[in-house]
């Protein structure tokens, strides 16, 4: 059946198909055309960058005129950045300098935010709400100006005052005792729990966004997992557990062991070997699935680092041990790339070896059963 046209109707129609009069007849009718008939879809906006078969590395005292070349380098060894981003240092300029580079070179770009070392420098239980204010404001903007990222990771650890006391107990006497005194006197249940709360709420607003988030911690809480009360993770001031994160990685770095915990072990104590990274890893990949990572090296010093390991070769047998422990090359990150400017060998270092198990050395048994021991105690 055919409706009839309404008088107005008709009446429209019928202007609409004389010849236009005047040249603003001709530009008004243009227009109208343009915006009701256009059928061009708007452009979709480019991907984030993922490549998720590349280790990653480190990035964190951060040189913006290095940029360019740091991302170069990564390209070219065929890796993916956590780049610092420093909540009191840079602005959204800062930021776009970074993500530029890194889209330019095809790197996928983790943002790793740090707020300033009066805050506690890394996040954790003394700094949730402030730590996560940050990162929301970061994520904010990180929309616009930084289209292609890939992720953000939170460095959860003690605050940086506290881990500077822990550091000048340790290089006292090198007592185990006084470590494990130390970190029971600081256990807070409630405030640890309600930091919890407020990181699980940052985790689902970035997963709102559209972005994943990953969390690199101490090695020890894998010693915390054997009887579920939280211990270790109580006493370092990091609320790991409980939380959705899309990454969980753990800093096995045994340049830190020998430096912080081979004097308390007793005379005649070995240097860690990358039967460290085989025990952890082991004990990691178990407890976190395909969610599990781990955190190698160093190439060099950091805050809180002293030397790094020795050589390419130490380096590539703690990669092929966590290969073998489960953890796949691209949930394996080295810290850090600053390490490995200037070195000759530098492609060595990153290179992806065979996974290779090591055997567990004595020194790493000593210092898992010292941690699973404050872990028995409860709190």
């Amino acid at each position: 059946m055919h409706h009839p046209l309404s008088a107005r109707t008709a009446m429209a129609l019928r202007v609409a198909a004389r010849p236009p009069r005047t040249a603003a007849a001709m530009v008004a009718l243009v227009l109208l055309c343009a915006s009701a008939c256009s059928s061009e879809p708007a452009a979709e906006p480019d991907p984030p960058i993922r490549h998720n078969d590349r280790m990653a590395v480190w990035v964190e005292f951060v040189d913006l005129a290095d940029t360019d070349k740091r991302m170069a380098f990564a390209a070219k060894n065929k890796l993916n950045v956590h780049h610092a981003f420093m909540m009191d240092q840079h602005d959204r300029d800062d930021l776009r300098t970074i993500c530029k580079a890194a889209a330019t070179h095809d790197v996928a770009l983790v943002l790793w935010p740090l707020v300033a070392k009066k805050h506690g420098y890394w996040a954790g239980q003394s700094n949730a709400e402030l730590f996560s204010a940050e990162v929301d404001k970061l994520r904010g903007f990180a929309g616009d100006d930084c289209p292609r990222l890939d992720a953000i990771v939170i460095d959860m650890e003690m605050p940086y005052d506290r881990a500077m006391q822990l550091e000048t107990l340790l290089g006292a006497d090198g007592s185990t005792g006084k470590l494990v005194a130390f970190l029971q006197a600081g256990i807070d249940a409630a405030v640890f729990d309600s930091a919890r709360v407020r990181y699980q709420k940052l985790v689902a607003d970035t997963k709102a966004d559209g972005l994943r988030i990953f969390v690199s911690s101490l090695a020890m809480l894998a010693d915390d997992l054997a009887d579920g009360d939280e211990t270790i993770a109580k006493a370092l001031w990091t609320p790991v557990q409980g939380i959705a994160w899309d990454r969980v990685s753990l800093q096995v770095y045994r340049s830190l062991f020998d430096q912080q915990f081979k004097a308390g072990l007793g005379e005649g104590a070995a240097d860690f070997t990358a039967g460290l990274v085989t025990s952890y890893a082991e004990t990691i990949a178990a407890e976190w699935g395909d969610r599990a990572a781990v955190d190698l090296g160093s190439t060099g010093g950091g805050i809180s680092l002293g030397a790094g390991v020795a050589s390419a070769k130490e380096l590539q047998a703690d990669i092929a041990a966590a290969l073998a422990a489960g953890i796949p090359a691209g949930r394996v990150h080295i810290y850090s790339l600053e390490g490995l400017d200037g070195r000759d060998d530098a492609a060595d270092w990153v290179a992806v070896p065979l996974p290779e198990k090591a055997s567990v050395d004595g020194s790493t048994k000593q210092i898992r059963a010292l941690f699973s021991a404050l872990d028995a105690m409860g709190g």
